[in-house]
């Protein structure tokens, strides 16, 4: 797969898997941080580390991007499904620029829900004391995945939109 952010000034980069467990990457370490204390760009971010950020400053898609997102997301989400392959993200960057533009791709270690990983799942799932289990079926991981990063980014308004 090519890189993605290819020539291009990347100010901040997350890997989304549309799951809070063990999501947040530590912003603390002095060897994430530039001179004036922002971020650098090359620290990959989780979900949680999104969220906060999203809270602070939203990501908006032109609607009609937002829907070229989605349908992608559902068709490459769909096709991993039905070869049985879960544990992707979405790689997301924002580009510098006069205008900041969203850079989004499936990466990430593939891997099958082979024998060993249903049994996990089973195992964790029979467990009282156990939550959701982190092995989780690529059906149920397709399904999690569209709804969390579908929501992930908000649709800016526009004529057609707002009231």
């Amino acid at each position: 797969m090519e890189y993605i952010f290819y020539k291009k000034d990347i100010k901040q980069i997350w890997d989304l898997k549309g799951s809070l467990r063990n999501r947040l990457a530590s912003t603390k370490s002095s060897s994430n941080l530039n001179q004036d204390g922002s971020i650098y760009p090359s620290a990959v971010l989780l979900d949680e580390n999104y969220l906060q950020d999203i809270w602070r400053n939203q990501i908006y898609l032109l609607p009609h991007s937002k829907t070229l997102l989605s349908q992608a997301i559902i068709n490459d989400s769909n096709f991993l499904a039905n070869q049985g392959i879960m544990d992707y993200s979405l790689l997301a960057g924002i580009s510098r620029g006069q205008e900041d533009e969203v850079i989004v791709g499936i990466v990430d270690y593939m891997r099958t829900f082979t024998l060993d990983k249903k049994v996990e799942s089973l195992v964790k799932t029979a467990l009282p004391m156990s939550n959701l289990p982190t092995v989780i079926s690529p059906e149920q991981y397709r399904k999690r995945f569209y709804e969390r990063i579908d929501g992930y980014f908000a649709i800016a308004p526009d004529q057609w939109t707002s009231g």
